[in-house]
């Protein structure tokens, strides 16, 4: 009798704990509920997000798009910006051939996730 394994590709599209852009529970097992180091670190990925989206909107190679996209996503997986995160690893499966088709798309929703991520950040910081 043989023994076969079958293989399947594990989901790394995450869950947030709540509805909001932003999972400050899992932001806060890094921060210890420091709620001044967490804006730091917020405010610090949305200038990153922002940079890293204006490099997005100006990439003329498949490479640079896919890499642009890795970046971002691993840091808004790190400060739990789920959404994000997972909005960007499903523009990472546009095939080369096909990355000028869905590239405005794929920057349309990578750019609504920023805004309200920016829009909740501050509210947070203005309660």
């Amino acid at each position: 009798m043989s023994n076969s394994r079958t293989h399947k590709k594990e989901s790394t599209v995450r869950k947030q704990t709540d509805n909001h852009p932003i999972d400050l529970v899992h932001l806060s097992g890094y921060t210890i509920g420091d709620t001044k180091l967490q804006n730091e670190i917020l405010q610090s990925f949305l200038t990153q997000s922002d940079d890293n989206f204006n490099t997005l909107k100006k990439t003329t190679s498949y490479e640079e798009w896919c890499n642009v996209l890795h970046t971002l996503k691993g840091t808004s997986r790190n400060v739990g910006a789920f959404h994000l995160s997972n909005v960007i690893e499903h523009a990472e499966t546009i095939p080369s051939e096909l990355l000028e088709i869905h590239k405005l798309q794929a920057l349309a929703a990578i750019e609504l996730c920023i805004i309200e991520m920016r829009n909740y950040v501050s509210k947070l910081h203005n309660a």
